[in-house]
């Protein structure tokens, strides 16, 4: 007995595969992120985006204000205290730097998949 195997078929497993690993990529890096020149790391999955952007808006806004900075807490919950303002905005451009750059290369790998696939 014999076993044929569909090359269309086989080839649409493969490209799911590549895929599902590149989204297992995906989320490790966003889950390692980014360490500041301090050296303390920042995820990069959406729930910490939105948490980090949050922080910024709240601290814009208590900066406009005259009032206190809120720390901002890094991937091992730990607190760390901003000085002002562009202290934070100059840790958030390199945050918001690092992400788009990861995500383009998600976006760059993901389509070399798909360009490759049936």
């Amino acid at each position: 007995m014999s076993v044929t195997i569909n090359a269309a078929k086989k080839a649409e497993i493969d490209r799911r595969e590549a895929l599902a690993d590149l989204d297992k990529w995906f989320a490790e890096e966003c889950q390692v992120g980014v360490t500041t020149a301090d050296g303390w790391r920042m995820k990069m999955d959406p729930e910490s985006v939105a948490l980090y952007t949050g922080n910024y808006v709240l601290a814009k806004a208590s900066a406009d204000m005259g009032g206190v900075m809120p720390d901002i807490i890094d991937a091992d919950g730990q607190p760390h205290a901003m000085a002002n303002i562009e202290e934070l905005t100059a840790i958030m451009l390199v945050y918001g730097q690092s992400r788009a750059l990861l995500s383009a290369e998600y976006k760059r790998k993901k389509d070399e998949i798909e360009a490759a696939g049936p």
